[in-house]
């Protein structure tokens, strides 16, 4: 079953949530100049946020 709310199916979200814990990734949406996309900051939290919810998930 995967970790990510967006892929699970309601079942799956309904079976999980007794006992789930929600991460919640939350970054700034801004420019970092002409070299970097303005979704850096997200994209960052969300690959940190991803992690830890895996790591979590093992133990």
């Amino acid at each position: 079953m995967s970790i990510l709310f967006s892929e699970m199916t309601r079942d799956e979200i309904t079976a999980a949530a007794p006992q789930a814990v929600a991460v919640l990734p939350t970054a700034a949406t801004e420019q970092h100049g002409p070299h970097m996309a303005v979704g850096t900051d997200i994209i960052l939290c969300e690959n940190v946020a991803r992690r830890a919810a895996e790591r979590a998930a093992e133990r």
